[in-house]
């Protein structure tokens, strides 16, 4: 952003919202895997009931960690949204009157009702503040 535009917004402590969202997320799809040895451990050796509560526990854990990553990316996301940025990308494309920030360096990518690149992955957003720049450079200075 340039300096007429103002500050950016100064970011959350912690993991972006983004972050939390697809890492909950990611956990959640573990423990539903957690299904495969649970149907298999009739092959297993041992008593079947040792190997269901070592998997439930691991099931339970994964589980547990997801959900909360995931509820928190929501308060998270109400956050950012209040301070006027986000870094999740659907919200960004949703509401073009916030700063869309980097997930990943949580640096700005567009400010307020300037256009988005078509998805949030490195390349695409290098190329984007690449070409705004060569844009931003080839304006005539204002007075």
């Amino acid at each position: 952003m340039t300096p007429a535009d103002g500050d950016p917004p100064s970011p959350l402590d912690g993991w972006p919202a983004w972050t939390l969202e697809l890492r909950g997320g990611l956990l959640e799809m573990f423990a539903a895997t957690c299904v495969l040895p649970l149907a298999l451990e009739s092959y297993l050796p041992g008593r079947w009931f040792y190997w269901a509560i070592a998997i439930g526990v691991i099931f339970v854990a994964l589980i547990s960690v997801g959900a909360t990553w995931t509820f928190k990316s929501f308060a998270k996301s109400r956050n950012e949204i209040a301070r006027g940025y986000t870094t999740i990308w659907r919200t960004a494309i949703a509401h073009p009157e916030l700063t869309a920030l980097s997930t990943y360096d949580l640096s700005v990518i567009s400010g307020p009702h300037e256009s988005r690149p078509s998805n949030g992955t490195r390349r695409v957003v290098e190329q984007f503040r690449t070409q705004r720049e060569i844009y931003r450079l080839s304006m005539p200075p204002e007075d």
